[in-house]
């Protein structure tokens, strides 16, 4: 997605891994709708252009974030 190893705009953080039957992704959003619009924008069109179905995406409101 040419995203150059960085977090998309919008991203706060990004975590993902094998798991068993595939990948499982974490990510921390500035919003919903900044996600929802890259999900919309970028994430979906790569994931369609690669005959891969879209993710089942499961939202959670974030309290807090360290780093």
């Amino acid at each position: 997605m040419d995203l150059g190893g960085r977090v998309a705009p919008g991203g706060v953080f990004h975590v993902a891994g094998h798991m068993e039957g595939g990948w499982r992704v974490v990510d921390v959003w500035e919003s919903q709708e900044v996600f929802d619009t890259f999900l919309r924008e970028k994430l979906g069109q790569a994931l369609q252009h690669a005959g891969v179905q879209p993710p089942q995406v499961q939202a959670w409101p974030v309290y807090n974030t360290l780093r």
